[in-house]
């Protein structure tokens, strides 16, 4: 079914999809003004994602409510990314997206709401558009909600750790004496997050093992190098000092020679400070205002360290990229891949009247009643790597198709250097953060992102 562009009684363009119009055939303009006029919505709206709203008639009334409010028109035709479905009024959307577009949704969404408070973001629905596109417009409408939903998940955890990533991440400029660098290669790349589901997939990577380069998040380290499986490399990316607990034992094998790779706001162990790093910055303001343009590969925040070792790994090999563990669900009482650190942590705590097995149970319950895994599986539903991810196991469950590495020749791995950091040290950035809140406008955005966080 095909959009036409028509023109209403009063010679304005309208948009009719089948027999559906999109406006009125009299008057869109004084249509959507009376729309808007009954829309109950806070004064302080900073933000409205118009879900479908065609030609966007609704922009010019929403503006003269609200005239310091951003407006995004989200579409779910490509139609209105052509010209002659553009600009109708004198005041159009702030930006627009379409399924034309090459960024997905999500990043436009993350992009466009920087800075704005969650609470403050209004979705309004054009039900003409909602009518017409059916399905179509319900799915988006759907999609929208659920985005919003994980940006502001990632936003309470990022304000609620606000002081302890700062803190890790000038700790972690001092670390960086030396960092590294990679030439990218060819050959497949398996990504082992920490799922039960893991372990299921050991056998497959021992027997791949020559022709694959292995990358282990820091949580899923502990269980392959109990199987003598020495990752090429370790992904950290946990602000929290419990995520230390993951590295202690692959830190204690001096000769294991893996590459370690981490968000700047990790926290790391001390003895780390003696290894290159390959570290890669979030995007976050304070992040940007301290580095600059020092080369640091550049990946969001995720708020799973297993999105962000795929994201790596994509970046490492132009050849497939596999995933094992990522189940994102448990197996009885298992919540990880055994052996697990936290897991030594039950033992010695286990007492007569609360025994590891007890204590087992009550993390499970706990983890299984908490929305985390949820909003995660949804976020992996939703979000593509493209045709060269493949699942090893469980995480064919999240839309991942299955696969498994084939032996081939003439392929390259990764190649890894070390070279002197040009990241500024922990003083430094230090005087450019407390210089940045001179700047009204700076100071604004940091708060904004990082809610109380230190100053001093």
């Amino acid at each position: 079914m095909t959009e036409r562009l028509l023109h209403a009684k009063n010679g304005l363009p309208v948009v009719v999809r089948g027999s559906a119009a999109l406006h009125s055939r009299y008057d869109p303009v004084s249509e959507a003004a009376r729309y808007v006029a009954a829309l109950d919505a806070a004064p302080n709206s900073e933000a409205f994602l118009l879900v479908e709203p065609a030609l966007g008639y609704l922009a010019e009334p929403l503006k003269q409510r609200f005239p310091r409010a951003r407006i995004y028109g989200l579409h779910s035709s490509a139609f209105f990314s052509r010209s002659e479905a553009g600009k109708v009024s004198r005041i159009a959307p702030d930006a627009n997206w379409t399924p034309a577009r090459e960024i997905s949704l999500e990043d436009f969404l993350e992009d466009a709401l920087e800075g704005i408070a969650v609470e403050k973001v209004r979705i309004v629905e054009w039900r003409p558009g909602i009518d017409a596109y059916g399905k179509q417009s319900l799915a988006l409408f759907a999609q929208t909600a659920e985005i919003i939903r994980r940006i502001h998940a990632n936003r309470v955890t990022e304000k609620a750790f606000a002081r302890r990533w700062v803190r890790n991440f000038l700790r972690n400029l001092d670390l960086l004496d030396a960092a590294v660098t990679h030439v990218r290669g060819n050959a497949p790349v398996v990504v082992c997050a920490s799922g039960p589901g893991l372990e299921e997939a050991i056998p497959l990577i021992s027997l791949s093992r020559p022709s694959i380069f292995l990358a282990a998040v820091s949580s899923a380290a502990p269980a392959l190098l109990a199987r003598d499986l020495i990752p090429d490399l370790i992904v950290a990316s946990d602000g929290g000092p419990w995520a230390l607990l993951h590295l202690y034992e692959a830190c204690r094998r001096e000769g294991s020679g893996a590459v370690y790779a981490a968000a700047l706001s990790a926290a790391l162990p001390s003895q780390l400070s003696a290894r290159a790093l390959l570290p890669f910055r979030d995007g976050s303001l304070y992040q940007e205002l301290v580095l600059g343009k020092t080369p640091f590969l550049r990946f969001p925040q995720r708020g799973t360290v297993s999105a962000s070792a795929l994201d790596l790994a994509m970046v490492l090999t132009s050849g497939p990229v596999y995933v094992a563990g990522l189940d994102l669900a448990h197996r009885d009482l298992r919540t990880h891949a055994r052996p697990y650190a936290f897991d030594t942590l039950a033992d010695t705590a286990a007492t007569r009247c609360r025994p590891a097995y007890s204590q087992a149970f009550e993390r499970e319950a706990h983890i299984r009643s908490s929305s985390v895994n949820g909003i995660y599986a949804s976020w992996f539903k939703s979000h593509s790597y493209g045709p060269r991810l493949f699942s090893l196991g469980a995480s064919a469950e999240l839309g991942i198709p299955r696969g498994s590495p084939k032996p081939a020749r003439g392929l390259s791995k990764p190649v890894f250097t070390a070279v002197k950091s040009r990241a500024p040290d922990s003083d430094a950035g230090k005087r450019i953060l407390l210089d940045a809140l001179k700047n009204p406008l700076l100071k604004k955005r940091l708060d904004a992102e990082l809610g109380d966080w230190p100053r001093g």
